[in-house]
């Protein structure tokens, strides 16, 4: 397609958008739109199924808490799913209204997205049966799309909306990968005194300084905020195993906001700026 056939099929997209409404967007809506829109909902119905109708015979919980895992995060923090879902969600229209409205191919992005869905369905399926091995294999496949994804929609010009929801869903998966694997780990070798609690530690900091890392080098402060919520969650899972490991992850997670979240180099540059200015006087 040349450039004249692309500035017209762009500029009868938007007229047909702005023009005629439903009607106009359903005749025009590429079919990598549609069936992303059919993954998305297919892999919310079957979270739902797998959760409220215990396939398998568990929740992902009860699986989860068969062993108990040092570096897991306390229950409350796989509440992010459903924010994950909703972002997601929101990801959808606003890609939908990019390519509707504007022209903007979604094909690449759509493609990667339903693929996550399948996969997000496969782990599921596998971790209720209790295929942890499997799980773990699928869930590193699964942040690997993700991580495309990522890279496709982070690049320059692009808007929040089409960045965050994917930043927030490659944070988790990030932390999800790891606790599979300490789950995995766990039911091969057991509890081992001591380890527990120094890897526990260092978990944390290798979580911790990816996130830095992420926020420094990417300018991306979503994903370690999503980092930080589940290892302070970590800390909370481990209060009343043990105090001193906890609060070691806590002071952990105080420094590691600090050093991600505050502006160091804006205050240097006052400072610099301020010096600056005394000198001149």
């Amino acid at each position: 397609m040349n450039g004249k056939q692309e500035n017209w099929r762009t500029a009868e997209r938007r007229v047909s958008y702005e023009t005629t409404g439903i009607r106009g967007i359903a005749s025009d809506t590429p079919l990598s739109l549609i069936a992303a829109w059919i993954a998305y909902v297919a892999m919310i119905a079957c979270n739902f199924a797998f959760e409220s109708l215990r396939l398998g015979g568990v929740t992902t919980a009860e699986v989860s808490n068969q062993v108990f895992v040092w570096f897991a995060p306390a229950g409350y923090a796989f509440a992010i799913w459903g924010l994950i879902y909703l972002a997601l969600g929101v990801w959808l229209v606003a890609l939908t209204n990019g390519e509707l409205r504007y022209g903007r191919s979604a094909k690449t992005p759509c493609l990667l997205f339903m693929a996550t869905c399948a996969l997000n369905v496969a782990w599921l399926a596998l971790f209720h049966f209790q295929h942890i091995a499997l799980s773990l294999a699928v869930i590193i496949v699964y942040w690997g799309v993700v991580a495309l994804l990522y890279a496709n929609v982070q690049v320059p010009g692009k808007k929040l909306i089409l960045r965050a929801p994917i930043s927030l869903y490659l944070g988790w998966l990030s932390v999800a990968s790891i606790i599979n694997a300490t789950n995995l780990m766990t039911r091969a070798f057991g509890s081992i005194a001591i380890v527990d609690e120094v890897s526990t530690i260092l978990l944390s900091i290798v979580v911790l300084s990816i996130g830095f890392a992420m926020a420094k080098l990417a300018k991306d402060y979503i994903y370690p905020a999503v980092l930080l919520w589940a290892t302070v969650a970590v800390g909370v899972h481990l209060i009343d195993v043990n105090v001193y490991v906890a609060a070691a992850v806590f002071t952990m997670c105080a420094l590691g906001a600090l050093a991600t979240y505050l502006p160091v180099e804006r205050l240097k540059l006052r400072k610099k700026d301020e010096g600056t200015r005394v000198t001149q006087a």
